[in-house]
């Protein structure tokens, strides 16, 4: 992976994260106050749903003969509150006035529905719901997660009674939707989805952006060695702006390489030069190999010993130009990267032997 694709990666990488952090702090934030506005208003509502139970049973009873017993007085109770159809149409009312709340409901001791803000659940038995208040304490993060993957109510439970007796005689219940409180948080989720796609997009277009003003300098210096190389002047300033100080130091220096690699270049094609006008001049047939044992350079007397013109035996390996199965192949001494022959009458004159 080149280095611009990663500081393009990077900058996508770190605006993203930065995004995703601050909207899931927006959204622990607003599911924190909703969920203690929520327990708040649940606890309003079965207070006031008490106060219209109580209220109503007053208006009730008022003129009729009071009971003997208390046995009597609670089925005078059950009575009114099953029958009395302005008590469920304030029950409906109630339930009307938010959007959280799914049903309303008074139970009797016998655990079945005595009123309801929806009239089909009246007479069934109540069901068993987790108590709001105890999910309410768990953490938020538990809360988003159990709102977003399940479909469960929650119910807030008031009891009603009598100093007479310690079991309650009525129980309040305001039960709670966990769909109609998601879709209270799904306008925010949806604003927080549109910002981080918004930012995602400005984060690739920033990171091309500023990917591509940080590597034009390198893209400058890449050209100025290719021109370095081809043997010119690496002309970084073409652009007739100031440039900053990094870039004008950086200049002079490729200033000063580029003259050191152009007079190093031409005193390696002196040298050069100065080889081959003495091998031209030597009677001795030299060779010059590379380190992998190619032919560089030969004197003009390797014609007469090996029957081919020189320029056409340059590149060729060592094992090309002495077989094993010639005697000097065979004899394994041509590993060095110059080779020397001596005519014959050199040889006779300095004592040298084949």
């Amino acid at each position: 992976m080149s280095l611009k694709s990663r500081l393009r990666i990077s900058i996508v990488a770190l605006v993203v994260g930065v995004v995703l952090a601050l909207a899931a702090l927006n959204l622990y934030s607003v599911a924190t106050a909703k969920f203690s506005d929520l327990t708040e208003r649940a606890t309003a509502t079965a207070q006031q749903v008490q106060t219209m139970l109580v209220t109503r049973l007053a208006q009730q009873t008022t003129g009729l003969p009071a009971p003997a017993t208390l046995e009597e007085t609670k089925a005078q109770w059950t009575a009114i509150v099953r029958e009395d159809g302005q008590f469920a149409q304030l029950l409906q009312d109630t339930l009307a006035s938010s959007r959280t709340v799914l049903e309303i409901q008074v139970a009797g001791e016998s655990g079945r529905v005595l009123a309801s803000s929806d009239p089909a659940a009246v007479g069934s038995p109540a069901k068993l719901l987790p108590n709001l208040a105890n999910w309410t304490q768990e953490g938020q993060w538990r809360q988003l997660l159990d709102l977003f993957r399940n479909q469960q109510d929650y119910a807030v439970v008031m009891p009603l009674g009598v100093p007479e007796q310690a079991a309650p005689v009525f129980r309040i219940r305001v039960i709670y939707s966990s769909v109609l409180l998601r879709n209270t948080l799904a306008p925010l989720v949806q604003q927080l989805a549109i910002a981080l796609s918004i930012s995602f997009l400005a984060a690739v277009s920033l990171a091309f952006l500023a990917s591509h003003i940080a590597f034009r300098p390198l893209a400058r210096v890449r050209d100025a060695i290719d021109r370095i190389a081809q043997g010119e002047s690496p002309l970084l300033s073409s652009s007739g702006r100031e440039e900053p100080k990094e870039m004008a130091a950086l200049e002079g220096k490729l200033q000063v390489l580029g003259q050191q690699f152009r007079g190093a270049r031409q005193d390696a094609v002196e040298l050069r030069g100065n080889i081959e006008q003495l091998l031209e001049r030597l009677e001795e047939a030299v060779l010059l190999f590379d380190r992998d044992d190619r032919l560089i350079m030969a004197g003009r007397a390797v014609e007469g010993i090996l029957g081919r013109g020189r320029w056409e035996l340059m590149g060729r390996s060592l094992q090309d130009l002495f077989p094993p199965s010639t005697s000097l192949g065979a004899a394994g001494q041509l590993t060095c990267v110059v080779a020397v022959w001596m005519p014959k009458e050199s040889r006779s004159a300095t004592g040298t032997t084949n």
